[in-house]
């Protein structure tokens, strides 16, 4: 679950606030797109919740842990909860494709491996002295 509560980030020593007042919940399994403009805060927005950055003011909670206290070494394991697609991929059909393809990789390695087995099973059975190799 990612929660954000009155989040300021404010750049530097500028006055412009990049986010300001920014509220919102985002439950566990939600799949969620973040788009916008140029410059309306999305990458800030990801780089809070990834711990890349520290608000200048405001809650943010992410999977049980507090950003505003967080310590850079629990950060790897902060992130290995949390799945984000940055924007080189951002349609759908594309995402779609990624998984599939993925997919598609391993039913090919699983069939390979089936198919290896089976051969080196039938080279024993023809000749006991050959030793199974597996992978």
């Amino acid at each position: 679950m990612v929660q954000m509560n009155d989040v300021k980030m404010v750049y530097g020593n500028t006055e412009a606030a990049a986010l300001n007042g920014i509220s919102f919940t985002i439950n566990e399994g939600e799949f969620v797109f973040l788009v916008g403009p140029s410059g309306s805060g999305k990458t800030t927005i990801i780089k809070l919740i990834t711990g890349e950055l520290s608000p200048t003011s405001g809650q943010i909670t992410v999977n049980g842990f507090d950003m505003q206290g967080i310590k850079r070494r629990k950060l790897p394991k902060l992130r290995r909860t949390l799945g984000v697609i940055f924007q080189d991929f951002r349609h759908p059909h594309q995402v779609f494709d990624i998984i599939f393809f993925y997919l598609l990789d391993i039913l090919y390695f699983l069939l390979c491996l089936f198919l290896t087995s089976a051969h080196q099973y039938l080279l024993q059975v023809q000749n006991p002295h050959i030793p199974i190799v597996s992978c």
